[in-house]
């Protein structure tokens, strides 16, 4: 399964991108997160939990997060909770009306009722 969203932020590029990047800041900023924990790292690479609500449900679950700042993109792979093996990516592109935000999901897991059959394959961005 895989899902794109998108959207326009008044911002420059770089602005938008620190406040993605700081995902600890991220329940302050996006009301479904209820918290965003650093369990270890540094400012390029983490290992994060995060607890969000999905419509009526709490989830939680842990996620690498790779920062690369000089291509205005953030990844994560979910490595632990009920979201293992998803990916993620955030992909920033300055325009002339701000900033385009793209959010790429794809989930693939070995539960034929979760993510569909098969073992989990990592899956690239479009």
């Amino acid at each position: 399964m895989e899902t794109t969203s998108e959207i326009i932020i008044r911002a420059p590029a770089g602005a938008v991108f620190a406040l993605a990047a700081d995902t600890e800041r991220w329940p302050r900023i996006l009301p479904h997160y209820r918290s965003v924990r650093r369990l270890r790292g540094d400012g390029r690479r983490a290992l994060v939990a995060m607890r969000a609500w999905r419509t009526l449900y709490p989830v939680s679950w842990v996620a690498v997060q790779e920062n690369f700042p000089a291509e205005q993109r953030i990844t994560f792979r979910h490595v632990r909770g009920i979201s293992r093996g998803m990916d993620v990516e955030w992909r920033l592109t300055e325009t002339a009306d701000g900033t385009r935000v793209r959010i790429w999901h794809a989930f693939h897991s070995g539960l034929p009722l979760v993510g569909g059959l098969g073992q989990y394959k990592r899956h690239e961005p479009p």
